[in-house]
């Protein structure tokens, strides 16, 4: 009954009842304990809170806050945290806010610590191989909504790699004038799956596609359509639009200079000397797009590397990684046709853990999470939330006179509530000495009259 009702409380008392917040305490006690925010008191003492990074993070971390109630601060104070403890992680920054939060390392710094991210920016020092997407990871790139759109894409990419496996990288199957006979065969042969071919071709092949049988049977030769190209027309301009208006397509056109992303991801999830990595998404498109497909693409990589890397050595004993997404909410949302999310975070949430892969997610609203990942997360950091749908879509977390807090919390002040914690605590969050570019402009600062 401390919590409920002391009055007066020295330092002794005050870190006895700090400690005993923690379940499985004895295990707590051998483990370096975070430490990012004081306990919120009515007397306005600094009590400091401490917390291991496994009670925190092990059962999956979202931190929820609307707009300017501090959520991003929180999250970098703990990454912060995180970083210092040499705690693994894997940052995926769709905005580039984090862009300068983290040093990267140098040879002539191996003195200093802090130095031990990698930063990857898509589309300028890193790419990826065609061959690695998935038929859903290219259905999002060029966010294809009809079954038809999506057929010929990945028909047009089939042809692309057959003709790759031969060699042939920059060349198409040229189709009009051609013997029905010898395209079928193509179009019939089976290709490797990780076969990379040139993606600045996607949008030839699918005009090379633009035929049909020619009306005379014994000529045997697919003639071009016009029926054909009026129902191409829209996915080839957004074919077109998305790869000229973003830098995806450097992301898939290495230089010589340009590290793969994928090698990285392995370098990082089996090697435990390999640094951090701070994934920079920003450069290959403004939509959210491309920001579903690089979420959908590590999260399917980081899970598979790792189950292919227990079965072939019958171990499961991992290094814990740190997958930290902001505003999950934007990426996380695909659906099928029938109502079923299609994300490959759903996949990570519920299998990750037993191969050493925790999710620390942030998002405004968490009625915009998925209920399938909600319902795997085991520690939510609260900041200020107003709307009703809100609160219920959290309710099952917290205790009954939690509700009333969190729509009276201040600018970086939120309610920690965990299936680690014997109850829910109202935090302080403290300040990262960290750069992130996040800043609210000021309405009236440096006016000029």
């Amino acid at each position: 009954g401390l919590g409920d009702k002391v009055y007066i409380a020295n330092k002794v008392i005050q870190n006895i009842y700090i400690k005993s917040l923690e379940i499985n305490s004895n295990t707590a006690t051998s483990l370096k304990k975070l430490q990012f925010a004081n306990v919120v008191s009515s007397s306005n003492k600094i009590i400091p809170f401490r917390i291991t990074a496994n009670n925190l993070l092990k059962n999956h971390f979202l931190v929820i806050g609307a707009t300017n109630s501090g959520k991003s601060t929180s999250a970098l104070s703990i990454l912060e945290q995180l970083h210092k403890s040499k705690v693994k992680f894997v940052l995926i920054d769709p905005t580039g806010e984090y862009r300068n939060s983290f040093k990267e390392y140098e040879i002539q710094d191996k003195k200093d610590e802090t130095k031990d991210v990698k930063k990857l920016v898509l589309g300028v020092n890193t790419h990826i191989e065609t061959g690695e997407l998935s038929n859903e990871e290219w259905r999002m790139i060029f966010n294809l909504n009809t079954e038809t759109q999506i057929s010929e894409l990945l028909s047009a990419i089939h042809d692309l790699k057959y003709q790759a496996s031969l060699g042939h990288q920059d060349d198409i199957v040229r189709k009009n004038g051609e013997r029905i006979d010898d395209v079928d065969r193509i179009e019939m042969a089976s290709v490797p799956e990780k076969q990379d071919f040139n993606i600045n071709n996607i949008k030839k092949q699918i005009l090379a596609d633009e035929v049909e049988a020619s009306s005379k049977s014994y000529e045997n030769l697919y003639k071009f359509s016009k029926f054909k190209k009026n129902n191409y027309e829209w996915l080839i301009k957004q074919v077109d639009f998305v790869l000229s208006k973003t830098k995806l397509a450097q992301f898939f056109s290495p230089d010589s200079s340009s590290c793969s992303l994928i090698k990285e991801l392995e370098k990082t999830a089996l090697d435990e000397s390999q640094d951090n990595l701070y994934i920079n998404a920003s450069k290959i498109g403004i939509s959210d797009d491309s920001g579903k497909m690089i979420l959908d693409l590590i999260s399917r990589k980081l899970l598979q590397i790792r189950i292919e890397e227990a079965e072939k050595n019958g171990n499961m004993s991992f290094q814990p990684i740190i997958l930290f997404i902001d505003e999950v909410h934007r990426y996380a949302m695909e659906k099928d046709e029938d109502g079923n999310y299609l994300s490959q975070l759903i996949n990570l949430a519920r299998e990750g853990r037993k191969y050493g892969i925790f999710l620390f997610l942030t998002t405004q609203s968490p009625k915009d999470v998925p209920k399938i990942i909600l319902n795997q997360v085991g520690t939510l950091l609260i900041h200020r939330l107003v709307g009703q749908e809100e609160i219920a879509a959290i309710s099952n977390f917290l205790e009954k006179d939690s509700f009333n807090l969190i729509s009276k919390l201040g600018t970086g002040e939120a309610l920690l509530s965990s299936v680690n914690l014997m109850r829910d605590v109202p935090l302080k969050i403290n300040q990262s000495k960290l750069t992130q570019l996040n800043d609210t402009p000021i309405i009236g600062e440096n006016m000029k009259y």
